[in-house]
């Protein structure tokens, strides 16, 4: 009786191993490293998607290859990267979130690309992960990203988008993150112009169009910042800085058509704004700054290929000679000249008598 007994417990066992190891193969198979929100069928094709996001695996690539037509925020629980493949605008209504980070998951990374988001209170992604990148994404009207009360090492990076009368928060509870702004186009059309404030963070800005612009700066803490060739457009556009100044770094940047002032320090520290191109040769106008501001050594060109105080050498007095003898070859070398040329009679003079 023993015996029997012990037979049939061992059977059960075996039968209930199994049938675990066969849900946790099925469990397995069901996750995708990339399903498709589509109107075609197949086993990673799905028309709901929250069933294609449940179905990516951790790390996976959901594509969207209709439109997006949405009543509800979509949670996103997992890293996943999402690639929009319709070139269409999402549809839903305002003050919603497309896309929500669970505050309750700790999200190591997530990624957009392709994303055409429109209207008035609509947010493109609430919350955070501790990697953020956003490519090749258009915003217009809307929210783009809502990071505020982060806490913890994060990054997010914005890569060759276009925002479009849309303000940009980016509010960290402390200053553990790195935000990166890449060569992205921001511009207002409407009457008063948009707001980009940045508050507690890292800052990288490179490759950039600001027009009509308010950009609100507030670092604190070890925070520090640099701005490099980006351009600067629009008369009533404005750089207010806040807070710790000492980290910050605006140089080699195109200042084009501003208005004054222009830029206002409301730190004790004094702003680094050298080696920036002014549109023209004598630097920054009268009253474009406001507060200690240090804008010397000037581009002299927008290629940035010499600056105000810069000495000359024997090598530029070779170059000024040889690009003399290039022009004297043009029948009206003299009159063909413009105050833009990199080089011209006065720089040759100024040459002539610095070297002897």
């Amino acid at each position: 009786m023993r015996r029997y007994l012990a037979v049939l417990l061992l059977v059960g066992c075996f039968f209930i191993i199994e049938g675990y190891s066969q849900e946790e193969t099925t469990v397995q198979q069901s996750a995708y490293d990339e399903v498709y929100y589509s109107t075609k069928s197949g086993d990673n094709y799905f028309d709901d998607i929250r069933v294609a996001l449940d179905k990516v695996a951790s790390g996976g690539t959901v594509y969207i290859e209709k439109q997006l037509d949405l009543t509800k925020r979509l949670v996103i629980e997992k890293p996943v990267h999402i690639k929009f493949l319709s070139p269409e605008y999402i549809k839903a209504p305002q003050n919603i979130s497309i896309f929500y980070l669970s505050p309750s998951r700790k999200i190591q990374s997530f990624s957009v690309e392709g994303m055409q988001l429109k209207g008035v209170g609509i947010t493109g992604i609430d919350g955070w992960a501790e990697k953020i990148a956003v490519k090749n994404s258009n915003f217009e009207n809307c929210i783009p990203i809502k990071m505020n009360d982060v806490w913890g090492d994060y990054r997010a990076d914005f890569i060759n988008c276009t925002f479009i009368n849309s303000d940009l928060s980016v509010n960290p509870s402390k200053c553990t993150l790195e935000l990166g702004l890449y060569d992205s186009h921001f511009s207002a059309s409407t009457q008063n112009p948009k707001y980009i404030l940045l508050k507690n963070n890292t800052l990288y800005a490179e490759g950039n169009t600001f027009h009509r612009m308010t950009i609100l700066v507030e670092l604190n803490g070890t925070a520090v910042g640099a701005f490099s060739k980006n351009t600067f457009t629009g008369n009533d556009g404005r750089i207010t800085i806040s807070g710790n100044a000492k980290g910050l770094l605006f140089r080699k940047n195109n200042f084009l058509k501003v208005m004054t002032p222009m830029i206002k320090n409301g730190t004790g520290d004094t702003l680094d704004f050298k080696e920036n191109w002014w549109g023209n040769r004598k630097g920054p106008k009268p009253g474009t700054m406001e507060g200690k501001v240090d804008s010397s050594r000037w581009a002299l060109f927008d290629n940035f290929s010499r600056f105000a105080e810069d000495p000359y050498t024997l090598e530029d007095l070779r170059e000024a000679c040889a690009r003399i003898e290039d022009v004297w070859k043009g029948d009206s070398w003299l009159y063909d000249l413009d105050e833009n040329e990199e080089i011209d009679l006065l720089d040759v003079f100024m040459i002539l008598r610095m070297i002897r």
